[in-house]
């Protein structure tokens, strides 16, 4: 067979291939210009999620309801995985820290386009970990972003690396330019260690400015909260406890489902409750703090008026976060997401959440304060 005829034939192979090698390559492109809303949004939140932990003291401070102490305590009792987290409490604040950096690490990664199915995989991971802890009890469950998270990081995964405003795909061009020569003298072999090399260098030095921005946030977030005072102190909310002496059994048919009952001493029917303390540690119209004994979950009880009380469980029904009581505005305020709900009833006043406080039943007899089943 003629020489001529065999290169001209290879010649059309390889414009085909070469045509179809474009068409990919522009369907790559216009994915990449599709996904990239979606990338910088990611990236964006991810790395704030992470500056914002690690600059808010309140997150590392156990006495704060929105430290990840506390949050831990809150979604081991709800979360389907709260088994899991009840051993992991001690060490809470490393696990925040972990968390923090990882979120940073996620979005710093997905915004420069290195590592990026790496970095969208371990989105998907805090995503899902997140659902499971925080708002897998959301209802109905599109009100909980945790899930949309979730299936948001999947096309980055299937995309894997980016071929616009990719650090990595330019570090890969960048090496494979400088390693033309090395092809020819020295091998393909010795070519892609060197563009592993240089790939591994570049990973370096992002870490180490990702670590430069965490410890900035770090500090300057403390430098920057000396005067400030979180909502989670204001007010100081007491705790109330029972008496040390044992109280016998008293005598009252006031259940507080919610409302405002004023009990009576005239009774017929035997508390049968747990003792939370006397109601002298109440003063009117103040709050205090007390352990649900049947749930194990945060609560409040109020004195409304004269001998009038009512409970409500501290636990947001939105992301499990423990409201506190706001007097001056007669709210509960959830410090993690802005909730409110009435002080008086329980009542959500603004969202995020869509369900009011469960309220919580307590009798009022000789004085002391009982919570019943």
């Amino acid at each position: 067979m003629p020489t001529g005829y065999n290169n001209n034939n290879m010649l059309q192979t390889n414009n085909r291939i070469d045509e179809k090698s474009g068409q990919q390559r522009k369907r790559l492109d216009r994915f990449d210009y599709a996904t990239l809303p979606l990338r910088a949004f990611l990236g964006i939140t991810f790395a704030y999620a992470g500056l914002q932990k690690l600059a808010n003291p309140a997150f590392f401070n156990s006495a704060s309801p929105i430290s990840i102490q506390q949050q831990f305590k809150a979604y081991s009792l709800h979360s389907p995985i709260g088994s899991l987290l009840k051993p992991l409490i001690p060490y809470a604040t490393s696990i925040g820290f972990i968390i923090a950096l990882g979120e940073l690490a996620v979005g710093i990664g997905t915004l420069i386009g290195l590592f990026s199915r790496i970095a969208a995989i371990g989105g998907l991971l805090i995503s899902f970990s997140l659902f499971l802890t925080v708002s897998f009890h959301s209802s109905p469950y599109f009100t909980g972003s945790d899930i949309v998270f979730f299936f948001a990081w999947i096309p980055l995964i299937i995309a894997g690396r980016h071929n616009i405003f990719s650090l990595e795909t330019y570090i890969v061009n960048y090496a494979d330019k400088l390693n033309q020569n090395a092809k020819s003298r020295y091998g393909q072999r010795q070519a892609e260690m060197d563009r592993r090399r240089f790939l591994s260098t570049s990973a370096v030095y992002t870490a180490a400015v990702g670590l430069i921005l965490a410890g900035g946030s770090f500090i300057i977030g403390r430098l920057l909260s000396g005067n400030q005072k979180a909502l989670s102190s204001v007010p100081n909310t007491p705790n109330l406890s029972a008496p040390s002496t044992p109280i016998s059994p008293g005598t009252s048919t006031n259940h507080n489902s919610g409302s405002a009952v004023a009990p009576t001493n005239a009774s017929s029917t035997t508390v049968a409750g747990t003792v939370i303390g006397p109601a002298s540690q109440v003063p009117m119209g103040k709050v205090a703090a007390f352990t649900d004994p049947y749930s194990g979950d945060p609560a409040y009880v109020l004195h409304l008026t004269s001998n009038n009380f009512v409970a409500f469980n501290a636990v947001c029904p939105h992301a499990g976060c423990t409201v506190q009581p706001v007097l001056s505005q007669s709210v509960f305020q959830c410090p993690c997401h802005g909730s409110q709900f009435d002080l008086s009833s329980g009542q959500v006043i603004s969202g995020p959440a869509s369900s009011n406080l469960t309220p919580v039943n307590i009798v009022l007899s000789n004085g002391i304060i009982y919570v019943t089943d």
